[in-house]
């Protein structure tokens, strides 16, 4: 098992971007002996001066499923 990390300072959908484009955008699962690809997105509210007064949210727009899709990658988000 191996990681590709990249800490979010400040929008998501850039972030996501720019760590995809890192990775070339090789689909991954033609890598010998990868047997599943996965973006994990993991938002973590444990500040506890930070409040979510109704909803987080945020957009991947068609061109980054498109290379997610291309790469392979499942997503998994995890909000706590």
């Amino acid at each position: 098992m191996w990681c590709h990390t990249r800490e979010v300072s400040s929008n998501l959908e850039l972030e996501l971007k720019a760590l995809l484009d890192s990775m070339e955008a090789r689909n991954l699962k033609e890598i010998d002996g990868v047997e599943h690809a996965i973006v994990d997105i993991f938002v973590g509210l444990s500040d506890e001066d930070y409040y979510v007064q109704e909803s987080f949210e945020y957009r991947f727009e068609n061109n980054i499923l498109e290379t997610i899709f291309s790469m392979g990658l499942d997503i998994r988000t995890t909000i706590t």
